[in-house]
Order: structure tokens, then C-alpha cells, then sequence
């Protein structure tokens, strides 16, 4: 499968019924000569030109330029060469979302907010080219790096950064909303949706499950005799999956529809005409029913600065029957798990403050 011939493979297997998609797999004809980057990490390399309001002109742009004059080294570097035609505020928005700067300035939340301030250094180090100006001050005749400052600010949390990514691309690239969760998925018995067929045709065709996700669509509708329906359209970590939702359920939950916060989902799961009809009992918040059932968290710190913040939650929540443990990144680059002696209660709430706390790379449940 090429990028050429792979629009082709995805619109067959879009075709497939749910049943038949489990059954399929892809066999190439031939093998294909390999490649081996010894100095390359593996990575899901995604192009530039397919983030929402980017496009090809401008990419192959900056594509020009970088292979003139080499890899962009900081921000002030992609300033002083980047053409204002190929950027614009829109554009640099999307690349900020999707982390495309996060070589050059990692807190994401912070470029987004200065952005204008990158877009001026940027008409202004063209307008200096195209008129030949000299730097006075220059040392040999070299240019004076630029050196922009941003507006000091926390980074996106966890969550949101993916939220944000998500609106960018169009789906969860560099991890999914559902990560943090660990064990708690199995402990509630979660069915993922890349086993939603198996699952239903493993109890004669119709059961009652549970399923979780995050709404990326949905469709409210009125029918006939007034009553108001709706389709919602769910992520996991396996797929998408759409539930159907009546009246009564859809009065009890259309908030959570809008709340851009994980739900487990209880349905009613039917196989009809090869495919997996769910019809949507009741929704509630993934984080209340975890609480119920976590055994405690995992969480792992990248700046010593999350401590005082985080000893304050934990002290606040009191004892409880959780266990929680800290995980830090030693000079060598391993990972450092301190377990702390009493246990405590994990709330969502306490699961929230946690993954918004700057400082704070991964909360994980037990």
C-alpha cells in the first residue's frame, strides 16, 4: 500500500460492513523493497500540507526555504525567513495545534497567544531582504539572530492540548483522551469499539454493553411527533463508533454531548444487515464512574515545580483507599516510581486538578 494507492484501500474498506471489517486483513501482493534510517526513532510522520487551513503553496514555500538555507533552529530562525505569503495567522494557528513548532517552542499555549507578534516579525524580516538593508550593528556583515518574545504563560493541560490537536487534524494523533485510564476501562468492563462486532455476535446478536468515548459529531433531529432524537458520533482508542439516542436519554444528557469530557456509554447493541446498531441506555461522566472502581493513580512529573501544587491537592482529598504513586525522570532518563506510604482518596476531581497542574506530563489510573 502506497500513499497513492491508499485512498483507494480506505474507501473499500469504509464500504465494509462492521462484521466484514473484522474478518478483513490487508495482504500485499509483493514485497516491498526496504528502507532502513538507522539514525531515524520510528514515528507517525503526518504532512503539513493536511492540517486544516495549511494547504500545499504554502508548505512547499517553507519547504523551499528550508532546504536552502537548512533546518529552522529557533523561532527568531523561522521569522527571519519565512515568507509572509506562505504564513498567516490562521495557518500558524493549525501548525501550533497539530505541534508542528513544538521543535522550536514546545509550550504551545504560550506561542498561540503571541502569534501576531511572530507574524509581524515576519513581514518585517521580508521587508529587510527585499529592500537590502544592512545591519549597522552586525558582526562581519552577519545578520543578528531575532529573538521574539511570547507572552509567559502555563501550557495547554493534557487534555486540552489534545483537544486542540483533535480540532487541527481531525482526529487524535499523538495520543487519545482515553490513555490516562488505564485499568479502570477493564474494571468496567469496556468493550473497545474495534470489538464491538465480535462482542455482539458473540451473545447471539444483541446485548447490552458498555462502551466508552469521547463525542466528536453529533446530529439532533426532531421526528414526526415531535420527540427529539439524536446521533452521536464517539472516539476510543480503536475507532469511531455512532449511538443513537431518544428523548428521555437525550434530555438527561445533552450537556455531557457539549462538555468535551470522556463518557461512558451504556447500550443496547444489535447486529442488523452485517452491521452494529447501538442504542444508547444512559451517559454519564467516565471520571465519576472511574472513581468508583480506580485503585489509585500513576502520576508522572517532568518539572520538580508540580510538587508544591500537587502536595496541596493530595493533602486536601484526605485518606482514602487509593494508592498513588510518582513518577520522575532520573539523570539518566529512566523513570523513578515513588510510591506514596498512605493511601488516599482519588476523586475526579482530584483526577482533574492533577492533569491540569503545569508541570504535570501523564496521570495514569491504576
Amino acid at each position: 500500500i502506497t500513499p497513492w494507492t491508499m485512498p483507494a484501500y480506505y474507501t473499500a474498506f469504509r464500504n465494509m460492513t462492521m462484521v466484514q471489517r473484522t474478518q478483513y486483513r490487508w495482504e500485499p501482493r509483493e514485497e516491498a523493497p526496504r528502507v532502513v534510517y538507522a539514525h531515524l526513532t520510528p514515528a507517525v510522520r503526518y504532512a503539513l500540507a493536511a492540517i486544516k487551513n495549511v494547504g500545499d503553496s504554502a508548505m512547499m514555500g517553507l519547504v523551499a526555504e528550508r532546504e536552502k538555507g537548512g533546518p529552522f533552529k529557533t523561532l527568531g530562525d523561522f521569522a527571519d525567513w519565512a515568507y509572509p505569503q506562505n504564513v498567516n495567522k490562521r495557518l500558524l494557528e493549525n501548525l501550533v495545534r497539530a505541534g508542528a513548532f513544538d521543535a522550536l517552542h514546545e509550550n504551545r499555549a504560550e506561542l498561540f497567544e503571541s502569534l501576531e507578534t511572530v507574524v509581524r516579525h515576519v513581514s518585517l524580516a521580508a521587508s529587510e531582504r527585499q529592500s537590502n538593508q544592512v545591519n549597522l550593528f552586525a558582526v562581519d556583515g552577519a545578520k543578528e539572530q531575532t529573538r521574539i518574545r511570547l507572552n509567559e504563560r502555563a501550557d495547554w493541560a493534557p487534555l486540552d492540548k489534545l483537544k486542540e490537536e483533535f480540532d487541527a487534524l481531525g482526529f487524535y494523533l499523538s495520543a487519545h483522551p482515553l490513555d490516562s485510564y488505564g485499568d479502570s476501562l477493564n474494571r468496567l468492563k469496556v468493550v473497545a469499539s474495534d470489538r464491538l462486532a465480535s462482542a455482539v455476535m458473540a451473545k447471539g446478536g444483541s446485548t447490552r454493553l458498555m462502551m466508552a468515548g469521547i463525542v466528536v459529531g453529533k446530529q439532533i433531529r426532531t421526528s414526526k411527533s415531535g420527540n427529539r432524537f439524536a446521533f452521536a458520533q464517539l472516539t476510543d482508542r480503536t475507532g469511531v463508533f455512532e449511538i443513537t439516542m431518544f428523548s428521555e436519554v437525550l434530555a438527561a444528557a445533552k450537556d455531557l454531548l457539549d462538555a468535551g469530557v470522556p463518557l461512558l456509554v451504556k447500550v443496547d447493541a444489535k447486529l442488523e444487515d452485517g452491521n452494529v446498531r447501538l442504542l444508547a441506555a444512559s451517559l454519564e461522566p467516565l471520571d465519576k464512574a472511574v472513581e468508583k472502581t480506580a485503585a489509585g493513580l500513576e502520576i508522572y512529573i517532568r518539572d520538580d515545580r508540580a510538587l508544591g501544587p500537587l502536595q496541596g491537592l493530595i493533602a486536601n482529598e484526605g485518606r482514602g483507599r487509593g494508592k498513588i504513586s510518582i513518577v520522575v525522570a532520573s539523570a539518566t532518563g529512566e523513570n523513578v516510581r515513588i510510591a506514596l506510604p498512605e493511601a488516599y482518596r482519588v476523586s475526579s476531581t482530584l483526577r482533574s486538578a492533577v492533569k491540569a497542574l503545569p508541570g504535570i506530563d501523564f496521570v495514569r489510573d491504576l
